[in-house]
């Protein structure tokens, strides 16, 4: 079955595959694994302190001696070495080569095991090649009340304040998996142009892994998160990236979140049975965050793939893969953000939610939903009971609705498990729905439910 919800044309989806995953030389080649690399990545660096930290053998080198004049002299061979076996306590050896005073602290190849919250100096880059790993250390980063999310045996890696910076090609992991855990890899507070690149993340918990919150500027791009597991005895949360959950003050504002990878953020049996899929890819989690680029991001087998209450956002040309909620929800006064270009398959309940809440003040209106592509809606057959939908606006069982949102040239295909292309429903109104095009539905192409 075929139907048109017209009142225009409907236009074909531009949807160009793009790479995500960085092959292993190119994230060598950007985080200074060769010698032209070198010269590109120091030329864009300031060294205004006469310093330059770059590292030799398994080891953090670190020179005081005057800022060098070519970019071959900038590999200085000697200073301060941290054995990077895994076994060995480096967290001392990181903060002593962060408190000199480059601006760049390279990190070569190794396993280096933390034991406590590093603080990453204003206008610092920590870089590897894609190679270096830091190990959380589970006996120290203990901490399991997420009341405790920042403290010093909670957070791995804290930027306060910074002004540039970042971190790059550095692969985070738990020395051991912890079910109960809130460790979490890095922590980006009242920041202000810092970036967090090229980094993978593998074996969280009960965490959200990156968090972002009050800042401006930032840059997360090109990282991975995978293989994270949520089979916490309580109620919680597993998020890849979270931007204003604990916020300082107001909310970040202009943030790109751009071709990352994450896939296989699960959670166990009898936490869904008890708590639901309560994983994200990303998750902007307040009204007052605003501006956001959210981008060429791939995420594969996750809860819900991009989560946002902000408003002024852009969500475009993202690939969502067997997301087991949402691809895409709208909530708790989420308003005039753009949603387009995206390509949402396999969702398990639905494509793309517009919600209102019981809580906020505003209505979650004024988004433009657009030139999307969902299908196979409902093809694990995860929600046997429930509606399933390609795209859908409600209340959330509150006083608030969506309102005012226009969903336009979007095509829901091959849903030969969808019960409906395009629901409205508890309250949603006032909404402009036009040119789209649904095919093989159970139901309904469109459908008003009060």
């Amino acid at each position: 079955m075929t139907a048109r919800v017209t009142l225009g044309e409907t236009k074909a989806l531009p949807y160009d595959l793009f790479r995500l995953i960085e092959t292993r030389a190119a994230v060598r080649a950007s985080c200074l694994g060769s010698r032209s690399a070198i010269e590109q990545a120091t030329a864009r660096i300031r060294v205004s302190r006469r310093q330059v930290l770059l590292g030799l053998g398994a080891g953090l080198v670190v020179s005081s001696l005057p800022a060098p004049t070519t970019a071959r002299s900038r590999a200085i061979r000697q200073g301060l070495v941290a054995v990077g076996d895994g076994r060995a306590d480096a967290t001392a050896a990181l903060e002593r080569a962060l408190g000199g005073d480059a601006t760049v602290v390279f990190v070569p190849d190794g396993t280096y095991r933390i034991t406590r919250q590093i603080l990453v100096p204003s206008g610092v880059v920590l870089k590897g090649t894609g190679n270096a790993k830091i190990l959380i250390d589970v006996d120290a980063f203990s901490a399991t009340d997420p009341a405790d999310t920042y403290a010093a045996n909670a957070c791995a890696l804290m930027f306060r304040a910074n002004r540039g910076g970042g971190v790059c090609g550095i692969q985070f992991a738990l020395s051991a998996y912890g079910a109960e855990l809130i460790a979490m890899a890095i922590a980006l507070r009242g920041c202000s142009k810092v970036h967090v690149k090229h980094c993978q993340f593998e074996g969280f918990s009960k965490s959200k892994i990156l968090r972002v919150d009050s800042c401006d500027d930032c840059w997360i791009h090109g990282n991975e998160f995978h293989d994270c597991h949520l089979e916490s005895k309580a109620d919680a949360q597993l998020t890849c990236i979270d931007v204003d959950d604990n916020r300082l003050n107001g909310g970040s504002t202009g943030l790109r979140i751009t071709n990352n990878v994450m896939r296989r953020i699960t959670v166990s049996d009898a936490f869904l049975s008890a708590y639901g899929d309560q994983t994200d890819g990303i998750n902007i989690s307040h009204a007052s965050s605003s501006g956001h680029l959210i981008a060429r991001n791939l995420i594969d087998t996750v809860g819900e793939g991009v989560d946002c209450f902000g408003h002024g956002c852009i969500v475009r040309d993202n690939w969502l893969r067997s997301c087991r909620n949402y691809g895409v929800k709208l909530v708790h006064g989420a308003r005039n953000n753009v949603v387009e270009n995206n390509r949402i398959v396999r969702p398990g309940l639905g494509g793309i939610v517009l919600a209102g809440s019981s809580g906020d003040a505003q209505d979650t209106e004024g988004n433009l939903i657009a030139r999307n592509v969902i299908s196979a809606v409902g093809a694990s057959g995860q929600w046997p009971k429930s509606t399933t939908f390609g795209i859908k606006l409600e209340d959330d069982h509150g006083a608030r609705v969506a309102r005012n949102n226009r969903i336009t040239d979007n095509v829901i295909s091959d849903g030969g498990r969808m019960d409906v292309g395009i629901l409205a429903a508890d309250g949603a109104r006032d909404n402009i729905i036009a040119g789209n095009v649904v095919k093989s539905f159970a139901r309904a192409a469109y459908l008003i439910a009060r």
